[in-house]
């Protein structure tokens, strides 16, 4: 990494070390619930979803409650492959973005994995900490601009 971009991120009060790569999204519709409910079922990993009346947390494996109404957005992680989804509704259907991360390869950018969102959550009644990657590219003029973003896991 250029001296200049750890100053920046240095500068930034980001103490986590970057590493150098690119975070890439493949983006595919869902149009119906059902659709969509077969999506995050099978992907089975760890994370949250944003139901019309809860934020629901789920554990890798466990069954996505039927009762609970439509899917407003989520965000999940499989470790075993290293790979996110993360789904947003879009119009009368959702948007389901599998994120993956690459390797450093020349003019890609740097990825920091920041934990926050420290929150006692209803669902469990206990405090966790949420992970993300935030991937980092050169902009004009030596600018370093967030690209892309993906949740990781909690801790």
């Amino acid at each position: 990494m250029p001296a200049d971009a750890a100053a920046v991120f240095e500068a930034m009060g980001l103490s986590a070390v970057p590493v150098g790569g690119r975070l890439e999204a493949e983006t595919e519709r869902c149009a119906g619930l059902e659709a969509l409910r077969e999506r995050l079922k099978a992907f089975d990993g760890e994370g949250w979803i944003c139901f019309a009346d809860r934020l629901w947390l789920r554990e890798a494996g466990a069954e996505i409650p039927e009762d609970l109404g439509p899917v407003l957005s989520a965000e999940l992680y499989r470790r075993s492959d290293d790979i996110s989804l993360h789904v947003r509704q879009r119009g009368p259907g959702w948007v389901a973005s599998s994120i993956a991360k690459t390797g450093a390869v020349k003019g890609a950018g740097w990825i920091i994995t920041r934990e926050f969102l420290r929150h006692d959550w209803r669902t469990t009644g206990k405090g966790v900490r949420a992970k993300y990657e935030v991937c980092w590219e050169p902009a004009a003029e030596g600018v370093l601009r967030p690209t892309v973003s993906r949740f990781v896991g909690f801790k």
